[in-house]
């Protein structure tokens, strides 16, 4: 439970010591979006006062803050740079300027931002997930969230507001800048919404107050620290370009002329000389200084920005364990590697019970992760039909030291929520997304199910590991792995159990002395007529007809791939060796395995003729079938038609 907020003994004079830190702040503002030329000043100014509370109270408390409407960072940086986090005049120097931290959005790399934010309604499900973790670890710190009121017309905020209602946020302050004015017009001719009532109706609790009172709005955050098991919105009426009188009176009309242009200096003379802080204000705003704990320092996760090898290699406290591996022995029926990944998922929990956590979006029956459901309720989390908020929550657990596992279908995943698995890794997250039904293997569930153009959308992302199994053991394997290093990745495998790929003896492959790297390709069997590549569902079709041809003695040198872009010399190798390649993968290969084989073989000087270079991949949508055996046949990744491929080729 927080103590009541005090910088002194005196609430009023607390008040004006709050008041004297926004006028600096209002000066600030102004100054940087003039010198800019550019910038958002009227939501900055309209929802300054409780953002200004939030920072100063995390500065003395160590709590968090997220802003979603992040177009209007000038605030941010004012607040940031009053406190002393940052430098004011090479903020209002560089602000928007080429090549400039300070960025028109938000941006993380600042010390005491958590998040760079962009797209509105993600960064309230973030604060969700930083307050879920808050709650988990029953530490109960606030996290303080502002959201701009156009913000309700995202479908993702009616996920998040349900989601902070079934896990009792109570220690989530949320406050909406009520402002009443969007973009283009007024809330009102776009699209209204009662916030208010739905707020209210959904089971939050809602102050609603005059936002720019800093008497009222202490009142509230004072109420909203008993713990009532509902989380706490401020609904603030404010005004845009609140105390910038010739602007201001825009805002009271609720015109939109000034949302993203910057006035000249003579129209706000007057105003930027009664903002300038009298002796009295400066003094006020050293008492709120002297009374900061905490230092915001930059987000180390960034640290892997530019280099994967890196957080590949890193050992942090962001990463989980997985000992004794219990591997399937080759000579069973076929297994599906989602039923592989659910028995180490729940290794992983029981061995990292404290940071790893599951959330899914109401397919556990189906993916069949139901063990870590029941044998460890406490790390998981249920999201409902509401992928866009988990991927975002997800992030938002991730930054506040959990290690979050998201389950679901591919095309949800990386289709559905693909702006917010794109927010995750601009912001360098460490979210861990595995997910099924990933191409053809939905056989009867048609195209809208079939994920066949998620790794080209999924391979543009420069943070984030696309990688695929090719049976149930190294599923095993990618789990561990995964679990092992800081960062954002993606596992893709299909609905249908494979085939165990074993060596020559029948042993298999993927066995307890095998070790994962990423990059690395594996040579399952080595010949030298033709190399036949293969990436994750098809490796099974592929091993069956290397078997064939085995017997046959043509000689096929069969390689498995588990990453799209990234290879170490196998493959070179082979194609020097044999001169021929047939390529097999279940998905659009436009940006998939096969083109970048091609450029990885073309950048090392080898350039193949179409009869050389054969790939085999669906090429359009396609309708459902009984079972993925048709599509497969379908398309050309099937055993026998990878058969006939492979002999055309010799």
């Amino acid at each position: 439970m927080h103590q009541d907020f005090s910088l002194s003994n005196s609430r009023s004079k607390d008040t004006q010591i709050i008041v004297s830190f926004t006028k600096a702040c209002r000066k600030d503002i102004l100054e940087a979006v003039i010198n800019a030329g550019s910038g958002h000043t009227g939501g900055s100014l309209s929802s300054l006062e409780f953002l200004a509370l939030a920072y100063i109270i995390a500065s003395q408390t160590g709590e968090k803050v997220v802003v979603s409407n992040g177009h209007v960072s000038a605030w941010v940086y004012a607040i940031l740079a009053e406190l002393w986090y940052i430098e004011k005049k090479f903020f209002i120097e560089n602000f928007r300027a080429n090549n400039s931290l300070f960025a028109g959005q938000v941006n993380a790399m600042i010390p005491g931002v958590e998040f760079t934010t962009g797209p509105l309604a993600c960064w309230v499900s973030v604060a969700c997930g930083i307050a879920l973790t808050e709650k988990k670890n029953k530490t109960w710190k606030r996290v303080f969230a502002c959201m701009g009121d156009g913000e309700f017309q995202e479908w993702q905020v009616f996920e998040m507001l349900n989601f902070a209602v079934k896990y009792k946020l109570d220690n989530l302050l949320l406050f909406i800048d009520y402002n009443k004015v969007q973009l283009s017009w007024n809330l009102k001719e776009i699209m209204d919404v009662d916030i208010k009532t739905l707020l209210s109706t959904i089971g939050w609790n809602v102050h609603h107050i005059d936002g720019h009172d800093v008497d009222k709005l202490l009142t509230s955050i004072e109420h909203f620290n008993k713990k009532s098991e509902k989380p706490n919105v401020i609904l603030g009426n404010t005004i845009m370009w609140k105390w910038v009188e010739i602007l201001e009176n825009d805002g009271k009309e609720l015109l939109s002329k000034w949302h993203w242009k910057a006035p000249g200096v003579d129209l706000v003379k007057n105003d930027l000389e009664q903002l300038t802080p009298t002796d009295e204000d400066e003094n006020n705003i050293e008492i709120i200084r002297k009374n900061k704990k905490i230092e915001f320092h930059n987000q180390e996760r960034f640290v892997y920005y530019d280099n994967w090898k890196e957080r590949v290699n890193s050992n942090s406290s962001h990463s989980a364990t997985l000992r004794g591996l219990a591997l399937y022995k080759g000579r069973e029926d076929k297994v599906a590697c989602k039923d592989a990944y659910a028995i180490a998922l729940e290794k992983i929990i029981e061995e990292n019970d404290e940071k790893v956590v599951l959330l899914m979006a109401d397919v556990v029956e189906s993916i069949w992760i139901t063990n870590v459901r029941s044998h460890f309720p406490e790390n998981y989390f249920e999201c409902g039909i509401a992928e866009q908020n988990m991927i975002s929550v997800a992030g938002g657990m991730s930054v506040n030291g959990l290690i979050p596992f998201v389950s679901v279908y591919s095309n949800f995943c990386a289709k559905r929520a693909a702006d917010q698995v794109r927010l995750n890794d601009i912001n360098a997250t460490n979210v861990k997304m595995v997910c099924t039904h990933a191409g053809l293997s939905v056989g009867p569930d048609g195209p809208t199910h079939h994920a066949l153009d998620d790794v080209a959308g999924i391979l543009a992302l420069r943070n984030t590991l696309l990688l695929e199994p090719a049976d149930a053991n190294m599923m095993i394997h990618i789990t561990k792995f995964i679990s092992s290093i800081y960062g954002n990745c993606y596992v893709r495998m299909g609905k249908h159990p494979l085939n165990i790929i074993t060596k020559e003896d029948g042993t298999p492959f993927y066995d307890e002395d095998y070790i994962f790297e990423y990059g690395k390709t594996d040579r399952v069997r080595e010949w030298n007529d033709v190399t036949l590549v293969a990436i994750g569902s098809p490796c099974s079709e592929a091993f069956q007809a290397t078997q064939k041809l085995e017997r046959e003695w043509i000689g096929v040198e069969f390689i498995i791939a588990s990453s799209y872009k990234d290879f170490d010399e196998n493959i070179l190798n082979s194609v020097q060796k044999t001169g021929k390649i047939v390529i097999v993968e279940d998905c659009f290969t436009d940006f998939g395995l096969s083109s970048n084989v091609k450029n990885y073989l073309f950048d090392r000087w080898i350039s193949l003729s179409k009869e050389n270079f054969v790939s085999l991949w669906p090429v359009n949508y396609h309708m459902c079938a009984d079972n993925y055996e048709a599509l497969y046949e379908n398309v050309w990744i099937s055993t026998e038609k990878i058969l006939e491929a492979v002999c055309n080729s010799k």
